[in-house]
């Protein structure tokens, strides 16, 4: 939906409301702004436009056009006009009928200039010249077995690399909204509004592959448009309101799947170590991949709710809203289980058929269906001066009534069969949560304090429950009316229910066999392996892990908050403190506990009209300790194979800025500057002699930790000047210079084919960016 075609839609359908009796008096007034700008940037990095747009050359960054004729009124605004970050707003009527609209296009840039040597072809295929394909696959098949390895594969694909294809990362948000809001009378009121937005281009790289040896980057074609229909009511009585709604919602999918080429195959090819190619092992596998993208689906959702006042003297008020949706997909069909021709009972006795044929699926579509419930209420009153209490309820419930469908194997990697069968899992679950909260006023002093009570029930999760209460305490300190304190405490626990790993680990298996997971499931039973493997561990009878969002856990919260008025109220002071503690207190592998520290320091100051300026300050620290242990084939038996990882990240901010009235009606100043770094550190470790720390012995360096953590620094400065050269005339001469720089263990791999894996390497780092600019502006 385009912006000319959006904005002649609203204008239609505010002249079809007819003619409106002149009962106000008219008047009109408006903005413009016009300007050219000037842009410098050192590098091609993303990161500088990733959500944005800055051009150079004329700009016309804002309008506003805003009036009212007898009862109608109008407002018309954009900004950034034919930017790629342009939006436009439109609100149309009377009391009676209203009519508003918005169109907002919003970029995202994942990366620019990134290599690959393939190309598409047409939306959602990437493909490689036959010519090339054909020439790696002779050079490979023609050289001996052992030596197919990364130096010889580097080497063969290193020039066509250098004279690789570019490609950016990026997409286009196109977001549009219509409503239509009728008043017939001051009780009633209805409310009918359209919802699209297409995206278009493509998403950030995803990491198709055909095997641990050949790992192909690539960007995933995006061409989709999701819709929303709406209408909603509301009666206003003095008993309450009543109000009722219903959605539907349809998404479509104008790419069902992602096709690729495998660089280094021409024709299909299988053998029982095809996953591994291209190497010593295997030269086999596919000549293309497939990967199936979210499909088309739609949903019907429809709310009632109502607010009752019983008893006005107390402020007595119940809230309820109650919710049902209806979730299908049965739209695309399956792909099949591989792209692969080659995989036959003659070439894989165990492939009982053709696994490249559709036909052999158990089905050829989802049929998929899920229905989702909501209920909440909310309680509140006042029953004494100084007392008032609050309650809250809500219950989430989805279900999932999807079909479960059994494979008899899947293809790995696309290069070979594996016959075991699968079968799928239908997840649902169902959330309520309770929390209930008194406060009592003192004069001075304001005491509360609270219970809150969450609870999950999980299909085809390790445990059936989790439960998670806490206690909240507060108070509110006044210190006349320049002064107000907040303190808050909430500290609590979490514990499971009805633990059996295999609702996980083997949910997905025909013919379950024995649990993978050993770290997350009880020694008692498991038989003389199982007990084996504990005693190493250490865990005693208890399991050694269970998932983070379903472990026993202990938390804490504490909080402050300062606010500090002095002297006539021009100047206000406020500092904040918060922390939250998670200990994972029953778990020695996994997350084992997780931090996070903040502090916030603002202050303002307006001394007088010509002047305001302000400040702020934040710290954020976040700590979080994992324990892991590296196996094989077979799990370890010794604590050589454990692994540490305590993560330390800290980050500072600060900022200041003012405005200024030079001269009255005639100089202004506006200034800004802020400064932001993000301090990252992942400290690992293993013991010596264990798996981890040999397998870093060729490389001869041991375990090491992780300095360059997502470090990041960005500088923001910008001023602008403005001079009123007359009544309604503005001039503005302004800019601003940002510089953005990133020190990560992920940025720093900049080669385009690493041993197993073909990288994009797109830019999105360090860059240095000044924008200068003129303005002009005329109100009337």
């Amino acid at each position: 939906m385009k912006p000319t075609l959006f904005i002649a839609a609203i204008v239609t359908l505010a002249a079809a409301t007819g003619p409106l009796p002149a009962t106000a008096e008219d008047f009109q007034t408006g903005e413009v702004n016009l300007g050219v700008n000037q842009l410098n940037v050192d590098t091609d990095s993303s990161k500088f436009l990733e959500y944005r747009d800055v051009p150079s050359g004329v700009v016309a960054p804002y309008f506003r056009l805003f009036g009212q004729k007898g009862d109608f009124r109008y407002d018309f605004l954009g900004s950034n006009i034919r930017q790629d970050d342009q939006r436009y707003r439109v609100k149309l009527g009377n009391d009676k009928i209203r009519v508003e609209g918005d169109y907002n296009e919003i970029p995202h840039r994942f990366g620019n200039d990134g290599h690959t040597l393939l190309q598409e072809t047409s939306e959602g295929v990437w493909q490689l010249s036959n010519t090339l394909q054909v020439a790696f696959q002779g050079a490979i098949t023609a050289a001996p077995r052992p030596s197919v390895n990364y130096a010889f594969l580097s080497k063969l694909v290193g020039p066509s690399l250098d004279a690789a294809n570019h490609v950016d990362l990026k997409l286009e948000r196109e977001r549009g909204n219509v409503a239509v809001r009728l008043t017939p009378t001051k009780a009633f009121d209805v409310r009918v509004t359209y919802f699209h937005e297409r995206r278009v281009g493509d998403r950030s790289a995803s990491g198709t592959s055909f095997g641990f040896g050949n790992v192909v980057e690539l960007p995933e074609t995006v061409h989709y448009v999701t819709q929303d229909f709406g209408a909603e009511a509301q009666y206003n009585g003095s008993w309450g309101v009543v109000r009722a709604g219903l959605h539907y919602n349809w998404f479509n999918n104008g790419i069902e799947s992602l096709s690729f080429d495998n660089p280094f195959r021409v024709t299909d090819s299988t053998d029982a170590s095809a996953y591994t190619a291209p190497g010593s092992g295997s030269i086999g596998g596919p000549s293309h991949g497939l990967m199936a993208l979210p499909p088309d689906n739609k949903a019907w959702v429809g709310n009632v709710g109502a607010t009752f006042k019983l008893h006005e003297p107390t402020r007595t008020r119940l809230n309820v809203d109650a919710s049902y949706g209806d979730f299908t997909q049965d739209q695309s069909p399956f792909i099949p289980y591989t792209t692969n021709t080659a995989i036959t009972p003659t070439s894989n006795p165990a492939a009982p058929f053709v696994a490249a044929n559709p036909a052999n699926l158990p089905a050829q579509h989802l049929d998929g269906k899920i229905k989702r419930t909501s209920f909440a209420a909310t309680f509140t009153s006042r029953p004494a001066d100084k007392l008032s209490v609050n309650a809250r309820f809500r219950l989430y419930e989805t279900t999932n009534d999807t079909t479960r469908l059994s494979f008899p194997g899947y293809t790995r990697f696309d290069g070979v069969w594996e016959a075991i069968p699968r079968i799928s899992v239908p997840y649902d679950y169902k959330n309520q949560r309770f929390d209930a909260t008194a406060n009592y006023d003192f004069g001075e002093v304001t005491l509360e304090a609270g219970y809150r009570h969450t609870g999950f029930d999980r299909s085809y999760r390790e445990t059936e429950k989790t439960k998670e209460n806490a206690f909240v305490a507060a108070a509110i300190l006044r210190g006349g009316s320049w002064a107000l304190l907040r303190a808050s405490y909430e500290k609590g626990t979490r514990g499971y229910e009805g633990l059996e790993i295999e609702r996980s680990e083997d949910g997905s298996q025909v013919k379950p066999g024995a649990p993978a997971n050993l770290l997350a499931i009880p020694a008692e039973g498991g038989g003389p392996v199982i007990e084996k493997t504990y005693a190493s561990f250490g865990c005693g009878g208890s399991p050694c892990n269970i998932r983070f969002d379903q472990a026993h856990k202990k938390f804490d919260k504490i909080g402050a908050n300062l606010q500090l008025t002095p002297g006539n109220g021009n100047a206000t002071f406020a500092v904040g403190y918060f922390r939250t503690n998670d200990d994972y207190d029953q778990s020695r592998y996994g997350l084992l506990s997780a931090k996070y520290d903040t502090v916030t320091v603002e202050a303002d100051w307006s001394p007088g009209e010509k002047t305001s300026v302000y400040a702020f300050y934040t710290y954020e620290k976040q700590v979080d300790a994992q324990r892991g242990r590296q196996s094989g084939a077979a799990v370890s038996f010794t604590t050589l194979d454990d692994w540490t990882s305590n993560v330390n990240d800290k980050t500072n901010s600060f900022g200041a800025g003012g405005k200024f009235t030079l001269k009255p009606e005639k100089w202004y100043l506006d200034h800004f500057g802020r400064y932001q770094e993000v301090n990252g550190n992942n400290d690992i470790a293993s013991p010596t002699g264990g798996a981890p720390e040999l397998a870093r012995r060729p490389l001869k360096v041991g375990i090491t930790g992780i300095p360059a953590y997502d470090d990041t620094k960005i500088w923001t400065l910008n001023a602008e000047l403005r001079y009123q050269f007359a009544k309604a005339w503005t001039f503005g001469l302004g800019g601003f210079y940002e510089e953005y720089t990133i020190s990560d263990s992920n940025s720093l791999v900049n080669q385009h084919y690493v041993p197993g894996s073909f990288f994009l390497v797109a830019n999105d780092g360090d860059y240095k960016a000044k924008v200068g600019y003129v303005r002009v502006s005329y109100r009337w």
